[in-house]
């Protein structure tokens, strides 16, 4: 683009418009990013046409934003930032702030706006830095676009200046004149290769040979000559063509002799670019087969296969490790192995200050033994030894009690894991029995906690708290359902209140939660409180009005 349009890399910014070729046409681009190199082949590369702007037309926390929507919403970044722009810079209007001059004077006033008087009211367009004169007053600069407008225009006399010293280097008048010479220059280029081929193909062994030939023609054509000075003059009887005849049978002649060769040496040079291609095909066919087969490469490919199949094996095996590690960490109760470990490290941390106090306690003792001269302070270190005995007896207990309550809460775990297996069974048989009349082939399963976590529907798969509000409430009703079956095979039946359930679900699915209803109904006593009648007039039961009961 550097070398179209004339522009260092240092004029070159991220979110600056450019004009390309498209086809027969134009269009207005942004570049995107700025690079020295790039994979694509020359051939594919088209240059700009012209760079519109000095300066990006968009902030950067604005380029960030569409950056940032493009990736978010799988978009195309050009067509975000087409809606970003307004719609005269999208069609490649310069960037540059226009300021409208509006005036409206009492009658009889007038000002002067660079050297012409308004009078009246009115509307002006100023593009360019412009004076205002009001009478009594004085003068007003107007700077149309500020600071950045005048930049903008320096920084365009400067590469005019620039365009004309290139015009004036290359003895062109315009633009367009250069580009045309250029475009000829190309032209003439292709001719010179297209004559170098075709003297390839005529001569391919040089002028040399070429001379000689030309050289035994003449000697050829002086010795016709010269046979047929000898040759007698032709009979009188015998017609013979006029001079204009026989110079236009011979024209005739010529150009068909013409058209042969020049027909032959096109085939012939048709014939040798098509033997040179078939060649360099064949050789790199040939160079190519032979790395192929080569050891080297063969050993190179051996190796990688091995290290594929190695690392494949490896993956399986950190994959059924990594499982494993997950199960083991899901039996360990991490949440309880960390709570005990807090207790046992606050349970440390108060014996270690008991046993720091009781330390103290006894430098003060013995400062104070020191201090009275040991008199009859030998009955209370013998009180004191003996109750720091006690302690230790009681830190002793206290410690035999803690391994047991850590024994105890590791049976109770156990316990209750094994439980809470023995539970999950027929919780999750009555769960997917109510399932399967709500959504064919979908699964809820019960963590731990027997609560319903995980819901599989055929390609969805996500956590009952990710569901819509009304698809969480109809499950809410379905694992109330489940326990209810639980209870009933415990021999312990229960009443089942619904108050004004189910108002968040569309009409299909409240007609498949009413087979499910109909269906617990079978086996629980169901009361349904609802204000809206009319949606549960088949039940297959008499609705009961209590408003009328009251009356």
């Amino acid at each position: 683009m550097r070398g179209r349009i004339r522009v260092s890399a240092a004029d070159l910014q991220v979110g600056q418009r450019v004009r390309v070729p498209f086809g027969n046409r134009a269009m207005v681009g942004m570049i995107a990013g700025i690079s020295d190199h790039t994979e694509v082949p020359a051939n594919r590369l088209k240059p700009a046409e012209a760079l519109l702007d000095l300066t990006p037309v968009l902030p950067d926390s604005l380029w960030r934003l569409c950056l940032w929507t493009a990736r978010y919403y799988q978009h195309g970044l050009g067509d975000t930032l087409s809606v970003a722009l307004p719609v005269l810079l999208r069609q490649g209007e310069p960037a540059l702030a226009r300021q409208d001059q509006l005036w409206q004077l009492q009658p009889g006033a007038s000002i002067t706006l660079d050297d012409r008087q308004l009078e009246g009211q009115g509307e002006q367009q100023l593009l360019e830095a412009s004076q205002l004169v009001i009478p009594g007053v004085g003068t007003l600069g107007i700077a149309p676009g500020g600071e950045e407008l005048a930049s903008t225009r320096r920084k365009l006399d400067t590469l005019k200046q620039s365009l004309d010293e290139q015009l004036q280097a290359m003895a062109v008048a315009s633009v367009e004149q250069a580009e045309s010479r250029a475009s000829a220059w190309e032209a003439a280029e292709q001719k010179r290769k297209h004559a170098v081929e075709l003297l390839r193909s005529v001569a391919p062994a040089g002028l040399e040979p070429l001379e000689t030939e030309l050289a035994e023609l003449q000697a050829d054509m002086k010795a016709a000559s010269e046979k047929l000075e000898a040759t007698p003059a032709p009979d009188q009887e015998v017609q013979v063509l006029d001079l204009a005849a026989a110079e236009s049978a011979l024209a005739s002649a010529e150009k068909r002799l013409n058209d042969a060769e020049a027909s032959d040496r096109s085939h012939q040079a048709q014939l040798l670019t098509g033997k040179q291609a078939r060649d360099n095909a064949r050789a790199e066919w040939q160079r190519m087969e032979d790395e192929a087969n080569s050891p080297e490469r063969q050993q190179q490919l051996t190796r990688l296969t091995a290290e594929l199949a190695r690392i494949e094996q490896q993956q399986v095996s950190l994959r059924e490790s990594m499982a494993k590690r997950e199960r083991q960490i899901r039996e360990a109760r991490p949440d309880i192995l960390r709570q005990d470990i807090d207790r046992f490290q606050r349970t440390i941390q108060t014996l270690q200050q008991t046993q720091e106090d009781r330390q103290r306690e006894l430098r003060d003792i013995r400062v104070r033994l020191e201090a009275w001269g040991a008199e009859g302070l030998e009955e209370q270190l013998s009180e004191k030894q003996a109750e720091l005995e006690q302690c230790q007896r009681r830190y002793q207990e206290l410690d035999r009690r803690a391994r047991a309550l850590d024994l105890l809460l590791t049976l109770l775990t156990d316990k209750r894991q094994a439980l809470t297996r023995r539970l999950q069974a027929p919780l999750q048989k009555h769960l997917n029995h109510y399932l399967s009349l709500l959504f064919p082939n979908a699964t809820l399963e019960v963590d731990e906690h027997l609560r319903p976590g995980t819901f599989n529907r055929g390609t969805e798969l996500g956590q009952i708290a990710e569901l819509s509000f009304g698809a969480r409430e109809q499950m809410g009703l379905i694992s109330r359902l489940a326990y209810a079956d639980l209870l009933r095979e415990a021999q312990r039946p229960t009443l089942i209140l619904l108050d004004d359930t189910l108002v968040h679900s569309d009409q299909n699915r409240l007609e498949d939660m009413k087979r499910i209803l109909f269906d617990a109904a079978s086996r629980h006593q169901i009361l349904l409180f609802t204000c809206h009648p009319e949606k549960w007039q088949d039940l297959g039961v008499p609705p009961i009005d209590l408003q009328k009961l009251k009356s």
